[in-house]
């Protein structure tokens, strides 16, 4: 469990989370693929990263493949002064898992 923090990404995380029921007494929410992409790539690039976190990464992306929302990716890596994506600085790595997993 993890506590939304007032700011732009967790914000934009949470708001495209998804339900998923597995049985009727049981409704799973989880961050889409692609939130979970730029939340491990923050991790990693903080020094929270392993290789296991890595091919986490790359699972996700081979997973996904075309179904990933490149767009949104692209939204959260764009250097922009005074947004939060700012701070995120995954381009390099999330170029390389792309190119890694066969994109």
């Amino acid at each position: 469990m993890f506590i939304l923090k007032d700011e732009p990404f967790p914000r934009s995380e949470f708001q495209r989370k998804q339900t998923r029921v597995v049985r009727p007494e049981a409704v799973l929410v989880l961050p889409t693929a692609e939130d979970i992409i730029l939340q491990k790539l923050t991790w990693y690039k903080l020094g929270f990263g392993s290789e296991k976190q890595w091919r986490d990464i790359l699972g996700v992306m081979k997973l996904q493949g075309e179904k990933l929302d490149l767009a949104y990716l692209s939204h959260w890596i764009v250097t922009r002064r005074h947004n939060y994506a700012e701070t995120l600085g995954v381009l390099e790595s999330l170029n390389r898992g792309l190119t890694q997993s066969g994109f």
